[in-house]
């Protein structure tokens, strides 16, 4: 197997990830209460708390994932 073509996977991989997680994010931002509607609970009886921590949390893992991205982007060679 190619150490490139295993990096690439690995970008692709976290570029992926990121994309849905941040997808996740705007999802939670434009309707808080999707958690509400897909999974008929209501962890947090309406107060928003849960969706804040959702956004925060994606959000965080949306920029983790660009970061290691680009990280292991750039250690691998354009040839």
């Amino acid at each position: 197997m190619d150490t490139r073509s295993s990096e690439q996977r690995a970008v692709r991989r976290r570029l992926g990830l990121g994309v849905a997680t941040l997808c996740a994010s705007v999802l939670t931002v434009l309707w808080p209460d999707w958690i509400e509607g897909v999974f008929h609970v209501d962890p947090d009886h309406g107060n928003g708390q849960l969706e804040l921590v959702i956004v925060l949390v994606l959000a965080a893992v949306s920029v983790a994932s660009f970061a290691t991205a680009w990280s292991v982007r750039r250690q691998v060679p354009d040839s």
